[in-house]
């Protein structure tokens, strides 16, 4: 084979060799490449085209257009229609007005991107009975950002996990058969067949996220160790292992649960004498079998304390749900279901505030945050749906510079008290001088940081977090809004 083309006989045999181990092509009919014209997508492409023509697999490409790079993204997407033609290639071109619908969800840019990316290659496999697996091109060091990524977040042992060469998409999978390669590798293999791609210039930008960790945290980990991303590759493969076994331990242990379209029920005393990491994965199976929500690591903890408690006390999750403890003939069940008018009384559990819509007490109240202050006129436009639903509203801005660590709401706690006003609060005394019962104090949120109380709506905003008055200087403010019945 001539020098030339070296570098892509490499990039095909590691190609091939995550496909035989992960058996990525078992069984495939066709295969939707999610093509975004950059190198990885290209090599990917050129491929699996040589792949798909080997096995008699028929093979077809989707360009997203986000239109978040205005002209630019118009150029990539002529880019992959034109290379598609030239190689023979179905292709299929969809376009979304991602930052509006990022404004409208609450979420950020890269998240809601990739939300409608993964939704799109499922609603292409189908609508056409000749596909049936997405590919996509992560590769070794999208692995290792990943899992700087998850690190950072604090992840657990999935998230030690990073990116899974397989992963279901509902009936379908989504396989990533580039998992082997470096960007290095897939740039040089390119060049050596003489692959035309486009560079996406928001790429360079470092206020993402993924780039801030592409760009300082991924070459300063290679200082230390040359062979970093081969180093993730085996920690990752390590951890993905221990944690198939975790979860085929807890899918045991939910085949226990008794299933019905609006709840699950298992013995509480099988979760609660569980081991932690198995209880943790049986909880979000639960969950996952009444509701497409995910929960979070807190709301998690909460339900698995709940299954080892001896009240009858109930606690709210996501997408109108709850769990909670019943009794039939002196044995504890733990019940997770949907939320009816029994569950009046449940208290919020510990939740991390996000960006966007946050669910307190299902059908009763959200806080709704934005990471920067927008103009009323903003707040109308994205939560005047909300008024709608909700009887009552309460509103505060927070000074993003004050804030220890991160946002998170929870019902109230013996001996809760803040500074407001330049006086200590007490939330007890504040409550019995308005005349609130039991039901309406546990109903209260409470917003905090890792300092304590910032605010509780209807009463002050802490002053270590107070606004800055005019003239003062703050990078940016966080506003909640909290709607009510």
């Amino acid at each position: 084979m001539p020098f030339v083309d070296r570098q892509y006989a490499a990039a095909r045999a590691a190609f091939l060799a995550a496909a035989r181990e992960y058996g990525m092509f078992d069984r495939a009919r066709g295969v939707l490449v999610g093509y975004s014209g950059g190198a990885d997508s290209t090599l990917l492409l050129r491929l699996m085209r040589d792949y798909c023509a080997e096995h008699g697999i028929y093979i077809a490409a989707v360009h997203v257009n986000h239109r978040i790079r205005g002209g630019e993204a118009e150029r990539d997407a002529e880019h992959c229609g034109r290379t598609c033609d030239t190689l023979g290639v179905d292709f299929r071109l969809v376009t979304a007005d991602i930052p509006a619908m990022a404004r409208e969800s609450g979420r950020g840019l890269e998240e809601e991107a990739r939300n409608f990316r993964y939704e799109t290659f499922e609603r292409l496999l189908s609508e056409d009975d000749r596909l049936n697996i997405a590919a996509t091109a992560h590769n070794a060091d999208d692995n290792a950002e990943t899992l700087l990524f998850n690190i950072a977040r604090g992840a657990g042992v999935d998230g030690l996990s990073g990116i899974p060469p397989v992963r279901a998409m509902g009936q379908y999978r989504v396989v990533r058969p580039l998992i082997y390669l470096s960007k290095k590798d897939i740039i040089s293999a390119c060049g050596s067949i003489g692959a035309e791609y486009v560079t996406d210039s928001t790429n360079a930008d470092t206020a993402y996220t993924r780039n801030y960790i592409r760009h300082t945290l991924v070459p300063a980990f290679g200082k230390l160790n040359p062979s970093f991303t081969d180093a993730v590759q085996r920690l990752t493969s390590a951890a993905r292992k221990d944690a198939e076994y975790l979860t085929s331990l807890a899918e045991g242990l939910t085949r226990e649960c008794e299933v019905s379209a609006d709840r699950v029920t298992i013995q509480a005393v099988k979760l609660a004498g569980a081991p932690s990491p198995v209880a943790s994965r049986a909880v979000m199976r639960m969950f996952s079998l009444v509701s497409e929500t995910a929960l979070s690591a807190k709301q998690i903890d909460a339900v698995m304390r709940l299954s080892a408690s001896e009240d009858e006390i109930r606690v709210s999750l996501p997408d109108r749900m709850s769990a909670g403890i019943v009794k039939r003939g002196g044995t504890r069940y733990l019940v997770i279901g949907r939320a009816t008018g029994d569950d009046a009384d449940a208290k919020i559990p510990e939740i991390s505030l996000k960006p966007g819509l946050n669910e307190l007490i299902p059908g009763k109240s959200v806080i709704y945050m934005y990471a920067e202050s927008p103009e009323i006129g903003e707040i109308e436009k994205y939560t005047g749906r909300l008024k709608n639903i909700y009887k009552s509203s309460i509103r505060t801005e927070l000074n993003s510079d004050k804030i220890k660590h991160i946002l998170f709401v929870r019902s109230r706690a013996d001996g809760d008290s803040w500074v407001y006003g330049g006086m200590t609060r007490k939330l007890k005394k504040l409550c019995n001088d308005r005349g609130l019962g039991k039901t309406e104090r546990d109903s209260l949120p409470v917003v905090c940081d890792d300092d304590g109380i910032l605010w509780v709506p209807g009463f002050g905003t802490a002053d270590r977090a107070a606004c800055p008055k005019t003239g003062e200087n703050a990078s940016g403010k966080i506003t909640l809004c909290y709607y009510f019945n």
